[in-house]
């Protein structure tokens, strides 16, 4: 049964990074990401990921969003903590929560994951942005047979770093790298060429290269 569970975590796994910038996009526009990427456990190999993401600029100071791919379906908001009109730092949080749901064969997976990031965005050159992510993440599995059904809760920290390049108006380039490392909670799983046990703390990694086309900050 923690063989399925960690199944579950390693999907919600899948982006351990944001793919977005620390800036709210403009008031009243749309951004559409297009994020493919892999991710994996230490020394344990990849696999691929891809989602798609949407954002909706609100206010001067949040914008709210929804992503849906290998991390299951995803929503959450933006808020910027510092002066929205400074053209060279913005510091805001970005917390999401989503999850996903698998049955077959009368077996059940069901996974809730959240996360907390504090992004710092540094501007540099004409509009391109450093952005800094450190964040904490929770995933709460659950999977089996009904008479059989097991739960875990798995708490991780880490942080993704991430550079936006500003191709056009309305056009951005944002390569990301992001590590999350579990403290508490434990499962073991056989992946294709994976034998994980996240017990021992194994660091899970992710790499985005997301296209975002909208959104003119």
């Amino acid at each position: 049964m923690r063989r399925i569970l960690a199944a579950l975590l390693l999907c919600g796994c899948a982006t351990v990074g944001t793919a977005q910038t620390a800036r709210p996009i403009e008031r009243g526009t749309t951004q559409v990401g297009i994020e493919p990427g892999l991710f994996g456990v230490e020394g344990r190999g990849w696999l691929p990921a891809a989602n798609v993401s949407v954002r909706h600029g609100f206010g001067r100071r949040w914008d709210a969003g929804a992503r849906v791919g290998t991390s299951g379906f995803t929503v959450g908001g933006k808020v910027v903590l510092t002066n929205p009109r400074d053209p060279d730092l913005a510091v805001a949080l970005a917390p999401s929560a989503g999850g996903f749901a698998l049955g077959a064969l009368g077996i059940g997976m069901r996974s809730v994951h959240g996360q907390v990031p504090l992004l710092v965005g540094v501007r540099i050159g004409r509009g391109h942005e450093l952005v800094l992510g450190p964040k904490v993440q929770v995933w709460s599995l659950s999977g089996g047979r009904r008479a059989a059904r097991a739960s875990s809760t798995v708490v991780a920290a880490g942080g993704s770093l991430g550079l936006s390049l500003k191709l056009g108006p309305r056009l951005s380039l944002l390569p990301e790298v992001a590590m999350v490392q579990p403290f508490r909670g434990a499962g073991t799983a056989r992946m294709l060429f994976w034998d994980v046990d996240i017990a021992d703390g194994s660091p899970i990694y992710g790499a985005t290269l997301g296209i975002l086309v909208g959104g003119a900050r």
